[in-house]
């Protein structure tokens, strides 16, 4: 439906089935609720699509073709769409502050193993 790298700006509006959404051939991410918009960044940022979205399962989806007239008539629709990308901000920088907590945890436990062999061969136990 929507293709990473594609310039051509569209929205898809998942009425029924189930998608992901792969970037770089990775999937980030799956989604399966009516009424779900994919290609939102791409049309706001005027950009070419960000990841690939594909149907995992026979789906049912509106295209839109002219995103920029369909968001300016749907007002109420910008504002949804605002709310779900700060969704998916928070949901980012709760990811980003657990990763670094773990790689900070990671990198105490190396310095801690570290210290104790530096310990154990100065006093003769390696």
């Amino acid at each position: 439906m929507i293709a990473q790298g594609d310039d051509d700006p569209k929205l898809v509006i998942l009425k029924s089935g189930s998608v992901e959404i792969l970037r770089d051939g990775l999937q980030v991410a799956t989604g399966q609720t009516p009424g779900a918009i994919y290609g939102e960044i791409s049309v706001i940022l005027r950009t070419p699509h960000s990841a690939t979205v594909r149907t995992l399962e026979p789906s049912v989806c509106h295209v839109v073709t002219d995103p920029d007239s369909f968001l300016w008539q749907n007002a109420e629709l910008h504002f949804e769409l605002s709310r779900v990308l700060a969704q998916r901000l928070v949901a980012v920088n709760d990811h980003l502050v657990e990763l670094s907590r773990r790689s900070e945890a990671h990198e105490e436990a190396i310095i801690e193993r570290i210290v104790q062999r530096i310990e154990g061969t100065l006093h003769g136990h390696g």
